[in-house]
């Protein structure tokens, strides 16, 4: 089922960030297009068992999730920059909730508006049981591995004013402590997307060996016995 209309016209405008007219960040909005997407398979494949989704307060919820970000840049709590470089906070979610039920008001029905909202504002509940806020909170922590974490990585690295050195060092120490392992395990209520998260992990791991090789201009030793010949190399003739 796709995002219906409406609420996609009216989230696509709200997590736009617009600083000037030729300054258009589209970081928070592809993120939460992408976990609208991701949740609404998940409910889809997984969640059919017993279980009757609506799919209109699914989209909301996965748009809106983390619109609290939205409305502390507006009241200026937070720069563009900084959108999306911490773990979303409980106190965030709270304004997300109920920015979504000021914005989708009239659009979405009460009941559906009630349930978007109630699921953005437990979306941190360890002890979640809302399937919609599930499905959600699977497809939020999908994005936030392997590849699609990079830009993440350079926002928050470039925010802090750190290079690709920094970058490279903090993954081989998450690395090292089996960081992410551990992270999704704890995370996903879904085995099948747990599965899903550890694939995209593998991947990403072999970009970053690979990223740390050029960094070091490791490729350069397969010059190593390769060097020119002395007719090609110039010299300083002293006759």
């Amino acid at each position: 089922m796709a995002i219906p209309n409406r609420i996609w016209t009216k989230a696509r405008s709200d997590l736009l960030v617009v600083e000037e007219p030729r300054c258009k960040d589209c970081f928070l909005l592809e993120h939460c297009t992408r976990v609208a997407r991701s949740a609404e398979r998940i409910a889809t494949e997984l969640l059919v068992e017993g279980k009757q989704i609506d799919f209109p307060a699914l989209a909301a919820a996965a748009l809106y999730h983390d619109a609290g970000w939205i409305v502390q840049y507006r009241d200026a709590v937070v720069e563009r920059m900084e959108i999306l470089c911490k773990p979303t906070t409980t106190a965030q979610r709270q304004l997300g909730a109920a920015f979504l039920e000021t914005r989708l008001a009239g659009i979405l029905k009460p009941e559906s508006l009630q349930l978007a909202a109630e699921s953005v504002r437990r979306l941190n509940d360890r002890d979640l049981d809302i399937p919609e806020a599930l499905a959600v909170a699977d497809a939020e922590n999908l994005d936030q591995v392997g590849g699609l974490s990079l830009w993440t990585m350079v926002r928050r690295h470039s925010l802090e004013g750190k290079g690709l050195e920094h970058g490279l060092e903090v993954w081989k120490r998450q690395c090292e402590y089996h960081y992410w392992e551990a992270w999704i395990q704890d995370s996903f209520r879904f085995e099948q997307v747990r599965e899903l998260a550890r694939t995209r992990l593998a991947v990403f791991s072999g970009f970053m060996a690979e990223l740390a090789e050029l960094h070091a201009s490791g490729d350069l030793n397969a010059l190593a016995g390769n060097a020119a010949p002395d007719a090609m190399i110039p010299r300083n003739n002293p006759s």
